[in-house]
C-alpha cells in the first residue's frame, strides 16, 4: 500500500514537473514567436515603404524619359533616329513593349516595338473608344502633362496601359506620343532588388494578418500594391522550442539548458533582424535622396534650355530686325543723299555736253567745276559711309590706329568730345580680337550718342602680360536701374546692341562689365591676350572673315 502510494506522488510530481516545464517552454515559446511576428510586420511594412518610394519614383523617371522621347518628335528628329532612340527607351525600361507617334489626325505616323522586325500587333495599334475620347479630351483641354490610361487586355491574359504624352509645337497640337506598357513586366523590373523578400505566388493562412497594402497615385491612374513576406521567411525564423519542451519537458535542467539556449539564439535572430531593418531604411533614404537629386537636376537642365532657347530667339528677332533698320538707313542715306547728288551729276554732264555742242565754253567750264565739286562730294559721302561699315584702318594700322580715326570722326559728326587713351606699342592681335575690341567701341559710342546726353567720352586701351583691357567712360545721365536687369541681363530692355556685345567677348572667352549710376556709364572688356598676334601674321589681305562679309554685304546694300 504504501509502495502503491509513494508510486502515485512520484508519479503525481513527475507529471506536475513535466506539466510546469512544459508550460513554461509554451509561455516561453509562445513569447518569442509574438516577438518574431512583430518584427516581420515592421519588416513588412517597411518593405512596403520601400516599393512604394521605388515605384513612385522609378514610374516618374521613365514617363519624364518618354516626354524627352516626345520632345524629340517635337524638334523634327528624322524618323529612324526617333526609332533607335525608342529601342533605347524600351531596352532601358523594361515593361514597355511598343512605343508610336500619332498625330494630330489620330493616325499613327511612326511605330518602334520591343521586339525588333517584328510589327506591331493589333492590341498596340488599336485605338479604341476609351482611348479615343481619352485623346480628344486632352486635345480638347489643351493638356501638356503626361498621363497613365486604364488598364487593357493584352493577351495572354496580361494586363497592360498606355503613356500618352501631347506633343505640341510652341502653341500647334502636334499629337500624342503613346507608350505601352505591360503591367506585370513593368512591376518586375522595378521591384527586382526586393522579390526576394516580398513576391511570392504561394497563399498563406491567415494571410490577412501580415497583408501590406500601398496606393501610388500617378497621373490618370491609381495602383494598389499588396504586399506580404514569403513562405520560406516563416521556415527560416519558425522556433523549435514547443516540440523540444514536449520531448524533454520532465528534465528540468535540460528545460532549462534548451530555454537558455533558445533565449540566446532568439536574440540573435531579435539582433540580425534590427540590423536588416535598419541597413533597409537606410537604403530607401539613400536611394530616395539619389532619385530626388537626379530629378532636380533634371529640372533645372530643362529651365536653364529652356531659358537659353528663349533668350536666343528673342536675340535673333532683334538682330533680324535691326539688320533690317540698317539696310533701311543705308538706302535711305544712300537716296537722300548719293543719289541726288548723282542725278544732279547726270544734269550737268548733259548741260556740258549741250554748251560744248554749241560752242559755249566759258559756261561748260563752270558747270564742269560745279560737276567736279559734285563728285568730290559724292566720293566722300561714299567714302564715309563705306569706313564705317569697313574701316580699312583695322586691317592696316589695327586697334593703334583705328580707335583715334574713328574716335575723331565720331566727334566731327556727333559733337561730342573723345578723349582716346592707347598704350605706346600696343601691338596687334587676331582679327577676331581686334573686330571684336572695335565693334564694342561702335557701339559704346553709338549709345552715349542715343542715349547718354553726355558732352564728352573716355577710351581707354591698353594690355598686360595675360590680357588687353578696354573701357569706355561716360558722363552723362546713366541707365535705369531696371534697365540693367537682373544679374546684369542688359539684353532684355536695351536691345540687341549690348547683347551682341556679350555674346561676341563671350565666344572670345572674355568678360563683360557694365558699371552705371548718376555719374555716367562705364563698359569694360577684358579678352585673354594668348589669342595676338604679330601684324605679319594676319592674313595676305588684312582682312578678317567677318571684316571681309561685312565689306561684301555693305556693298551688296
Amino acid at each position: 500500500m504504501i509502495t502503491k502510494r509513494r508510486f502515485s506522488v512520484l508519479l503525481l510530481r513527475g507529471g506536475v514537473i513535466i506539466g510546469l516545464a512544459a508550460g513554461v517552454s509554451l509561455v516561453f515559446w509562445s513569447q518569442l514567436r509574438n516577438r518574431e511576428h512583430l518584427y516581420i510586420r515592421d519588416l513588412t511594412k517597411v518593405l512596403a515603404r520601400t516599393v512604394q518610394t521605388d515605384l513612385s519614383d522609378e514610374m516618374s523617371y521613365r514617363v519624364l524619359a518618354h516626354q524627352r522621347l516626345a520632345k524629340m518628335i517635337q524638334d523634327g528628329l528624322p524618323r529612324r533616329n526617333w526609332e533607335h532612340q525608342a529601342k533605347l527607351v524600351m531596352e532601358h525600361n523594361p515593361g514597355f513593349i511598343a512605343e508610336q507617334w500619332m498625330d494630330a489626325t489620330y493616325q499613327v505616323r511612326w511605330v518602334a516595338t520591343e521586339a525588333v522586325g517584328e510589327p506591331a500587333s493589333e492590341h498596340v495599334l488599336a485605338t479604341d473608344a476609351p482611348l479615343r475620347h481619352l485623346l480628344e479630351g486632352l486635345a480638347f483641354s489643351r493638356e501638356k502633362d503626361a498621363i497613365l490610361t486604364r488598364a487593357f487586355p493584352l493577351g495572354d491574359r496580361k494586363l497592360g496601359r498606355r503613356v500618352v504624352v501631347p506633343i505640341y509645337k510652341g502653341e500647334n497640337f502636334f499629337g500624342f506620343l503613346i507608350a505601352v506598357l505591360d503591367e506585370e513586366k513593368n512591376f518586375e523590373s522595378i521591384l527586382a532588388d526586393q522579390a526576394a523578400l516580398i513576391h511570392s505566388k504561394s497563399t498563406l493562412e491567415n494571410e490577412k494578418e501580415w497583408v501590406q497594402d500601398v496606393d501610388l497615385q500617378l497621373p490618370g491612374a491609381k495602383w494598389r500594391v499588396r504586399i506580404w513576406p514569403k513562405a520560406d521567411l516563416f521556415r527560416k525564423i519558425g522556433s523549435t522550442l514547443l516540440e523540444m519542451g514536449l520531448a524533454i519537458g520532465s528534465v528540468i535542467g535540460l528545460i532549462v539548458f534548451i530555454l537558455l539556449d533558445a533565449a540566446i539564439t532568439a536574440h540573435g535572430k531579435s539582433r540580425e533582424f534590427s540590423q536588416a531593418r535598419d541597413e533597409l531604411e537606410l537604403r530607401v533614404q539613400e536611394r530616395t535622396a539619389e532619385l530626388q537629386s537626379t530629378n532636380k537636376e533634371l529640372e533645372a537642365e530643362i529651365h536653364q534650355r529652356r531659358q537659353a532657347e528663349t533668350s536666343l530667339r528673342d536675340l535673333s528677332g532683334r538682330l533680324l530686325r535691326l539688320r533690317d533698320e540698317e539696310q533701311r538707313r543705308i538706302a535711305r542715306g544712300l537716296h537722300d543723299s548719293t543719289a541726288q547728288i548723282l542725278c544732279a551729276l547726270a544734269i550737268h554732264v548733259e548741260r556740258v555736253q549741250e554748251l560744248v555742242l554749241r560752242g559755249e565754253i566759258s559756261r561748260s567750264q563752270k558747270l564742269l567745276a560745279q560737276t567736279t565739286d559734285l563728285a568730290e562730294q559724292a566720293i566722300a559721302e561714299i567714302r564715309t559711309l563705306s569706313y564705317l561699315l569697313h574701316p580699312p584702318l583695322l586691317d592696316d594700322l589695327g586697334l593703334e590706329g583705328a580707335v583715334p580715326w574713328y574716335a575723331a570722326g565720331f566727334c566731327s559728326r556727333c559733337g561730342i568730345r573723345v578723349n582716346v587713351e592707347v598704350q605706346h606699342h600696343l601691338g596687334r592681335f587676331s582679327n577676331e580680337t581686334e573686330l571684336a575690341l572695335f565693334r564694342v567701341v561702335q557701339e559704346a559710342l553709338t549709345n552715349i550718342h542715343r542715349h547718354s546726353g553726355s558732352p564728352t567720352s573716355d577710351i581707354t586701351l591698353f594690355k598686360d602680360a595675360s590680357r588687353i583691357t578696354l573701357q569706355v567712360k561716360d558722363h552723362g545721365r546713366g541707365m535705369q536701374p531696371r534697365a540693367l536687369g537682373i544679374r546684369g541681363d542688359t539684353s532684355a530692355f536695351i536691345g540687341v546692341g549690348i547683347a551682341g556685345m556679350q555674346e561676341r567677348i563671350r565666344q572670345l572667352e572674355g568678360v563683360l562689365e557694365i558699371e552705371s549710376g548718376d555719374g555716367g556709364t562705364c563698359i569694360t572688356v577684358m579678352l585673354p591676350i594668348g589669342s595676338a598676334k604679330l601684324a605679319s601674321e594676319h592674313d595676305s589681305d588684312g582682312k578678317s572673315p567677318e571684316l571681309a562679309d561685312s565689306s561684301s554685304g555693305n556693298a551688296n546694300s
